[in-house]
């Protein structure tokens, strides 16, 4: 991931940190949950093992985390890391948890006459696959950030590689704007309702709340995959740290963005090992089919699916699928003019 940064320009001054080395370096550091003077051990295994060009001066570390250029950066790692467990998480689930700082803020309350004081933290939002607990989309809020809010930005970056076929969420996203992003997506949406909520505002909100209605049962079965994003936060903390080393707010960002990247190595590494995938880091967008895509696979499902149902013997059945299968892998790499065409002839 480090190596998709671009190559500083050559300069005559003191020669500065490679990105890809800053950006190792950084994360490396918020793994080891150590301090950067401590850490600095740690560069030396890693100069020698060829990960990076140099050893930098810890202050060079932290500096990358204080730059505003850093986020973004820590973003794609986000989602790169998460690329190589697509075709495995099609159910997720959204949240939100706060990480508190190193820093305090102070106040003189009139009312009591006295100063009060509380720490500074800062509250992440993150959706979640509830298979390997890959934490697919995040963003960063102060600590009134509203979580409602981040449910449609959120849905719709993790949308980009994933395909969603069920989203839960807890009271707080049940709105009739989040029902409408799940609608336009095309997953089901499972959140948990307010003992006064009714359906009567109608749209994608009604059709999920009699959905839970209807089978209380089924519906909390899908619910309650929402407390994979309860564990998810929980390993995270317990192996990273609760609290942030950073006083700023920009690099205390940073600093729970690499916590999250350090947190999808590390659901990579495991599925590595439980499912054996050969990890692929290259983000690929998926394939939304246009208007002729999807009429041409409304015409495959009525064609083979319902007028070729239980005709003909078992070997014409295995080619008929076969077909199927590779009309529609067309269908999903975009390929689907050629074929539609030929299909409607």
């Amino acid at each position: 991931m480090c190596g998709t940064l671009p190559e500083p320009a050559r300069q005559r001054s003191a020669q500065k940190i490679r990105p890809a080395d800053a950006a190792f370096c950084a994360v490396y550091k918020v793994y080891s949950t150590i301090s950067a003077r401590r850490f600095m051990g740690n560069l030396e295994e890693a100069r020698e093992n060829e990960f990076i060009s140099r050893v930098p001066h810890f202050n060079s570390v932290l500096k990358f985390l204080e730059q505003q250029e850093s986020t973004p950066v820590l973003h794609d790692f986000v989602t790169m890391s998460a690329a190589p467990l697509t075709g495995i998480e099609s159910a997720f689930a959204t949240d939100s948890t706060g990480f508190t700082g190193a820093r305090y803020l102070r106040w003189f309350d009139e009312k009591y006459g006295c100063p009060k004081s509380e720490v500074a933290w800062l509250k992440l939002h993150a959706t979640i696959g509830v298979k390997t607990n890959v934490v697919t989309a995040c963003k960063v809020t102060g600590k009134d950030g509203a979580d409602t809010k981040q449910f449609k930005e959120l849905t719709e970056k993790t949308a980009e590689q994933f395909d969603i076929k069920e989203m839960s969420a807890d009271k707080a996203y049940a709105s009739r704007d989040n029902c409408n992003t799940m609608e336009k997506i095309g997953g089901q949406f499972y959140p948990a309702f307010k003992s006064n909520a009714t359906g009567s505002i109608g749209g994608a909100y009604e059709k999920v709340f009699h959905l839970m209605c209807e089978n209380k049962e089924d519906y909390d079965r899908h619910y309650h995959k929402r407390s994979n994003v309860e564990s998810t936060f929980s390993a995270m903390k317990r192996k990273f740290g609760e609290s942030l080393r950073s006083k700023t707010t920009l690099a205390m960002t940073n600093e729970i963005l690499a916590k999250v990247v350090c947190h999808n190595l590390t659901c990579v590494i495991h599925t590595m090992y439980e499912l054996g995938i050969d990890p692929d880091f290259t983000i690929r967008k998926r394939c939304t089919p246009n208007q002729e895509a999807a009429h041409l696979m409304y015409y495959i499902t009525w064609r083979f699916g319902v007028q070729s149902r239980g005709r003909g013997n078992t070997r014409c059945r295995r080619q008929r699928g076969d077909e199927v299968r590779v009309l529609r892998r067309c269908l999903r790499h975009g390929k689907c003019d050629a074929i539609s065409r030929r299909r409607h002839r």
